[in-house]
């Protein structure tokens, strides 16, 4: 998979706690499929993030603070939320 040119431009994108928050949503219901891994891993790819080593770890949203977060990082979140609510 290529990755984009749009997604290397993001400044102030916290692609960790991005991560952390999709897993952590995608976790909600206890029941995190292998369809939502596989967008988690994809979106991984195009952001040249290693998720492995967070992939399994259960966060707690409030553990993350993302009132802290960039803007970017926040509307990227809620859009990618609505990808897993469809998926899931």
């Amino acid at each position: 998979m290529e990755t984009f040119d749009n997604y290397k431009n993001l400044q102030g994108f916290e692609k960790e706690t991005y991560f952390k928050a999709l897993i952590s949503v995608a976790n909600a219901d206890n029941n995190f499929n292998e369809i939502e891994k596989e967008y988690l891993f994809d979106q991984a790819k195009l952001l040249e993030f290693d998720i492995a080593s967070i992939i399994d770890k259960k966060n707690s949203l409030a553990e993350l603070n993302l009132q802290q977060s960039s803007s970017i990082t926040k509307k990227i979140l809620i859009r990618d939320c609505i990808a897993l609510a469809y998926l899931g």
